[in-house]
């Protein structure tokens, strides 16, 4: 075989290895935040983007710790035997439904947050009492100051035990501090976060 063969076999033998060799799909493995948007991001509405939620999702630390993964997985697992019609577009974005996945989103919180179970439970009694957004609330639970959320989780426990407060931010207290449950532990909370 002559020198210039050889070579045109070696170029049409390496073109054809790279034909073979691409491929144009994903090729990562997804990662729990893939697996996350993915679950969630399924109301079909305009403004989702997987990349901007994925980019998100690890940039603010939602990515789960290893010891959480398979909690994870376990609502992400949730998310997609739901019915795309449960999920909503608001403001163009998808809502999360309140009222789906609740054991595997509060094992996740609780996973993520360990203590938390208390805020997400009292997130629960907000939506159904006062129409709160359970992902709005569920998200404060999850991102607690650490210097404050053993406090605030125990605040969170403490009001378990009384009626629900259907109270907005920044409305005047007029109570008397004997009536306000848990008054000492809303004390502790307000100092903590330096109110």
């Amino acid at each position: 075989m002559s020198d210039a063969r050889f070579v045109k076999s070696c170029v049409l033998g390496l073109l054809l290895l790279a034909l073979v060799a691409c491929d144009p799909g994903y090729t990562l493995a997804p990662t729990p935040c893939d697996d996350y948007c993915h679950g969630t991001q399924r109301g079909g509405c305009k403004d989702d983007d997987p990349a901007e939620c994925v980019r998100d999702c690890e940039s603010q630390g939602n990515a789960p710790r290893d010891a959480c993964v398979a909690r994870r997985s376990a609502l992400d697992d949730c998310w997609l035997r739901l019915d795309p019609t449960v999920f909503a577009c608001v403001d163009n974005h998808t809502r999360l439904p309140d009222d789906q996945c609740l054991d595997e989103r509060r094992a996740l919180d609780e996973c993520l947050e360990p203590g938390s179970g208390p805020c997400f439970d009292e997130c629960l009694r907000q939506v159904k009492a006062c129409g709160a957004i359970l992902s709005d609330c569920e998200s404060a639970c999850q991102h607690q100051d650490p210097t404050c959320a053993r406090i605030d989780f125990a605040y969170q426990a403490c009001l378990q035990d009384f009626p629900v407060e259907c109270r907005t931010w920044g409305e005047p207290e007029t109570r008397k501090p004997e009536d306000i449950p848990c008054y000492d532990l809303a004390l502790q909370v307000l100092a903590c976060a330096g109110l």
